[in-house]
């Protein structure tokens, strides 16, 4: 999806009646207060079950889950992909539903963010076309994130949506209309809401920019199909939606101070409410009320008296307590001074300082102590933590949504020259194009062309494909540039018009030099006297030297097809298990993917450490490219490229 923009929204709904088919709920949540809306955004959600017999009941189970969403989500301090899918977690533990189907889209910060489990689905209309963003069956939980563009309209569906869409051929109106309430019209005449649709449930948010764009209060849905309820007999008794950071807790030690200040105020307040009586002394009623103001005087120096003491105990608990943890903490303080002052002479020592003097603070943060000191340290450390550690935390953004070119499409591989990247999709046999500096992307080949394809290669804007049968150059057709003469698993490459090709099983690199007609002959590019093991290579780049890449993280060199053994800088956690080395001879730095570590590790050319960018989302990654032109780091993800943007540290 596009890039970062502010649009308005407006949304229609639909809902089926309750009935033995099932049932549906839908809420939208907009927070009133400006702060909780910027930090977590509008909530669209939707809930569906099937099978079930107890109409009223049903009703009050959708609108306690819908509710219990809404307040798990405004309540959970985690970022939103984060606190999405843990409060769907719990709801669906909680109430023990195996089919319930729950289907949200959140827009904050001008990103929308759509998570899906149980059958129900997320689909976009964009430019006159229909794009699924998430399909789920059984328990999956699957979950995305993008950017509206003007115009869009996003359609939340239950199941049973979803395959009336199909049965009625409901796309044309989807597409052509852009009145969402005619759609939702259309849709209701067409398919009807009455028996056998009771879990039928359908969200249309649609994005832009004019005045009519205008926000709709928040409401549960049953209330915006009464008409649909009296027909069924039926009532829901809705609750009024509760304000979303309601019962959060206090820390323990607040709760206590505030309830003890909290009985005194009562106390003296309800003292202040008394009367005050001038009368003869001789009478028996002043007398009592006299006996009880000073036993209310006595009380208040009793009660005094007792906070004095309960703050002295504490004050006294918090000086030993930070005796106890000043020497760790004074530690902390001077190996980040020490840290921050020698990084540019010995980055290595610095990273150790750090590293001991984070551990230090976790461990007293992790006792709950509370001191400005160490909040103060913490700070620092978040702020030199890039710079020391080189290590970045930003999360990736969708760079390209790779279905928006061809439906269905999921990459496998990429690879990359003069600024552009090709995607390859092995079972679709298709293979994509997008320039790194504008996005303009491109269908480049199809299955109309490919009819099997193992990997591809790239040099200038020349493609090539390997199959069993050989080497293609890619074109409006495929042209047969180099006869297979070769056995077992192999990898492709191309660099100065010439093709290199890995062969495992022979541990042999084979060179085939381009000429003015094609390719000449294989020759074995390696050195002769060099044993050399490739035989469980995982991955190669070329950059006027071939690197490959071995299990326990070896990397091989070769120039001039002498083999260079290269020693990467250790790095904390250790790579473990990586997946592909990318680099080219525009870059000055190496690009390890970890993927089971979820980061992206930099060296330079020498092995030398330089940073790492780390995201739960590059555990998906299957491939990398890199771009020091435009400061980009590339990720395939199957369906889609992410972007991280490069920094010096």
């Amino acid at each position: 999806m596009s890039g970062k923009m502010s649009l308005n929204y407006l949304h229609e709904s639909l809902m089926g009646n309750p009935d033995s088919s099932g049932w549906s709920q839908l809420l939208f949540f907009n927070p009133e207060e400006a702060s909780m809306l910027n930090l977590k955004g509008v909530l669209y959600a939707l809930v569906s079950s099937k099978n079930q017999d107890k109409e009223i009941e049903n009703g009050a189970v959708g609108k306690n889950i819908l509710s219990e969403i809404k307040d798990a989500y405004y309540r959970n301090p985690k970022n939103t992909p984060e606190a999405l899918s843990e409060c769907i977690s719990f709801v669906k533990a909680k109430y023990k539903l195996r089919d319930i189907e729950i289907a949200i889209t959140v827009y904050v910060g001008g990103k929308l963010y759509f998570v899906a489990t149980n059958g129900a689905g997320i689909e976009i209309k964009r430019d006159k076309k229909l794009v699924s963003i998430l399909k789920t069956q059984g328990g999956e939980l699957k979950s995305a994130s993008g950017f509206p563009k003007e115009g869009d309209t996003y359609i939340l569906g239950t199941n049973k949506l979803f395959k009336l869409l199909d049965t009625h051929n409901f796309d044309d109106i989807l597409i052509n209309e852009e009145n969402i309430k005619k759609v939702t019209n259309a849709l209701e005449k067409e398919v009807g809401l009455g028996e056998a649709n009771g879990n039928l449930g359908l969200f249309l948010v649609k994005f832009g920019r004019n005045e009519s764009f205008a926000q709709k209060p928040n409401f549960f849905a049953a209330d915006l199909i009464d008409r649909n309820l009296l027909k069924a007999k039926q009532h829901f008794d809705l609750a009024e939606v509760p304000n979303p950071l309601a019962g959060i807790p206090l820390r323990k030690s607040e709760n206590s101070i505030k309830f003890v200040f909290g009985k005194f105020a009562d106390f003296v307040k309800n003292i202040s409410k008394n009367k005050v009586y001038v009368v003869n002394p001789r009478e028996t009623a002043p007398v009592n009320r006299g006996r009880k103001t000073s036993a209310s005087v006595g009380f208040i120096i009793l009660l005094l008296l007792v906070l004095s003491i309960f703050f002295g105990v504490r004050q006294k608990k918090l000086a030993d307590q930070k005796a106890e943890y000043q020497t760790q903490l004074s530690e902390a303080i001077h190996n980040l001074s020490e840290a921050q002052e020698i990084y540019s002479l010995n980055p290595t020592r610095a990273r150790e300082l750090f590293a001991d003097s984070k551990e230090k603070v976790d461990i007293l943060s992790g006792e709950g102590i509370k001191d400005d000191e160490l909040s103060g340290l913490v700070e620092r450390l978040n702020e030199l933590q890039g710079k020391i550690l080189g290590e970045y935390r930003n999360e990736p953004e969708v760079f390209v949504d790779l279905t928006l070119l061809s439906n269905d499409f999921n990459g496998d591989s990429m690879v990359f020259s003069d600024e552009k990247l090709y995607v390859l999709d092995k079972n679709g046999k298709k293979i994509v194009s997008v320039a790194i500096d504008t996005k303009r992307s491109e269908v480049v080949s199809g299955p109309g062309v490919i009819s099997s394809v193992e990997d591809i290669a790239v040099y200038a804007d020349t493609l090539y494909l390997l199959n069993s049968e050989g080497i293609y150059k890619v074109g409006s057709s495929l042209s047969k540039v180099v006869d297979k003469d070769w056995d077992g698993e192999t990898l492709l490459s191309s660099y100065a018009s010439n093709l290199y090709l890995l062969e495992k099983n022979t541990s042999t690199i084979w060179r085939f030099t381009g000429t003015e007609s094609g390719f000449a002959s294989k020759k074995d590019w390696m050195a002769p006297g060099y044993d050399i093991d490739l035989t469980q290579t995982i991955s190669f780049t070329i950059d006027g030297m071939v690197w490959t890449l071995q299990p326990n993280v070896k990397i091989i060199k070769f120039g001039g097809g002498i083999p260079q053994s290269v020693q990467l800088e250790s790095v904390f956690p250790a790579i473990s298990s990586p997946k592909l080395i990318f680099t080219n001879d525009e870059n000055e730095h190496l690009y390890v993917l970890d993927s089971s570590n979820a980061r992206v590790v930099v060296f330079d050319k020498e092995g030398k450490y330089i940073s790492q960018y780390i995201s739960d989302q590059i555990k998906n990654a299957t491939s990398i490219a890199a771009s020091e032109k435009e400061n980009l780091i590339i990720l395939l993800t199957g369906d889609k490229l992410l972007s991280i943007g490069l920094k010096n540290p």
